[in-house]
């Protein structure tokens, strides 16, 4: 293979790392974006991608491996600060970076805790659908001496008392 398709390749490789449409590498290189495209789907080209990718992200790697540390002291400082805003900062920080994986693990622990009924249903009996006619009569049964031995509510005493002349004096007390 000749230098100039070399350099081509190399140049969509790096263009298509940071994330650019075929079209938009076509106009940079002043080519056709089937041209483009053609390179994309060649097996040289997915194999040199590949090192390419492992290169960038290894030097990624590497300096995100040595700013962790670092990072981590910093928080530690900013969790043991004076002022409550700093250390508020510094919380949010955390769970913002970490937002993904405690969703996840909230989502898992509520999802054991729950029954799977659909969102928006509200049980508070049992279903009746697999009930004997004796086993509905007795749940009948029990509803009517639980409402019956449960105090009535009763309605507020301004309600209660309320006389057909107190209509009036309101009436007058407004003109």
């Amino acid at each position: 293979m000749d230098l100039r398709h070399e350099a081509y390749r190399s140049a969509i490789a790096r263009f298509l790392f940071l994330g650019w449409s075929a079209e938009r590498i076509a106009r940079r290189l002043r080519c056709s974006s089937k041209r483009v495209r053609y390179q994309i789907a060649t097996p040289e080209f997915t194999e040199f991608f590949e090192k390419y990718q492992h290169e960038q992200f290894k030097g990624l790697d590497h300096k995100i491996a040595s700013l962790l540390p670092a990072a981590v002291d910093q928080l530690a400082k900013l969790l043991r600060h004076k002022n409550w805003k700093a250390r508020n900062a510094a919380i949010s920080r955390i769970l913002d970076t970490n937002a993904p994986v405690l969703q996840r693990m909230v989502i898992r622990r509520l999802d054991a805790q729950r029954p799977l009924d659909p969102v928006g249903t509200v049980q508070i009996l049992p279903p009746m659908v697999g009930l004997t006619d004796e086993q509905r009569a007795a749940a009948r049964d029990l509803l009517k001496v639980f409402r019956g031995t449960q105090p009535r509510p009763s309605l507020p005493a301004r309600i209660q008392e309320e006389r057909p002349d107190q209509d009036r004096d309101r009436g007058s007390r407004n003109s």
